[in-house]
């Protein structure tokens, strides 16, 4: 069976749902954003082997390197296939860009989140590409410690993200990270 999943707005959904039906999936499920991704965790418990699971961009998939890892690691043990449309990703693909991944962290530069990799521990938040084709600007490299010490100062995530040039996303994971050290 094709299914579909899509991790986007309730104004989104009608999109989407076309999109995953038109490349012919033949249930369609979804998670708000912000709602975390329990339709998602649920396919994944529920996969069979002759499965395929649908997902139109990597960030609908997982927000992090680690989720996406997990993602493939349940579609790989279900002997069931992943497909990400916008990216034209395959389970092969996804397991190649993971374990390539992997071998980067052994050499020094460390994981970002998905669709970034940072220098180093302390300027994890300061990817080596922009998103988007360029549309953010370059910020400076910051420290786990400065960017803590921001947050703590009152400063909002979005406004730290902004002026240093990367995702909110990888502003909340770095404070995620400190929280539950």
């Amino acid at each position: 069976m094709k299914i579909g999943y899509a991790y986007c707005s309730n104004d989104a959904f009608s999109e989407n749902r076309a999109a995953l039906t038109e490349v012919g999936c033949e249930c369609v499920l979804h998670d708000s954003l912000g709602e975390g991704r329990k339709a998602l965790l649920n396919i994944r418990q529920l996969m069979r082997a002759e499965d395929t699971l649908i997902i139109r961009s990597v960030r609908q998939a997982a927000d992090s390197i680690h989720e996406l890892d997990g993602l493939a690691q349940d579609v790989l043990k279900a002997k069931a296939e992943l497909v990400i449309l916008a990216e034209n990703h395959t389970t092969r693909t996804v397991v190649q860009a993971l374990g390539l991944l992997r071998s980067l962290s052994s050499t020094g530069l460390q994981p970002d989140g998905v669709g970034g990799i940072g220098h180093s521990p302390e300027v994890a938040a300061s990817p080596m590409s922009t998103r988007n084709g360029g549309g953010r600007k370059r910020g400076r490299p910051i420290s786990d410690e400065e960017m803590m010490g921001r947050l703590g100062n009152g400063e909002t995530v979005n406004a730290i993200a902004k002026d240093v040039g990367v995702a909110w996303a990888t502003i909340d994971c770095v404070r995620k990270r400190h929280q539950s050290t």
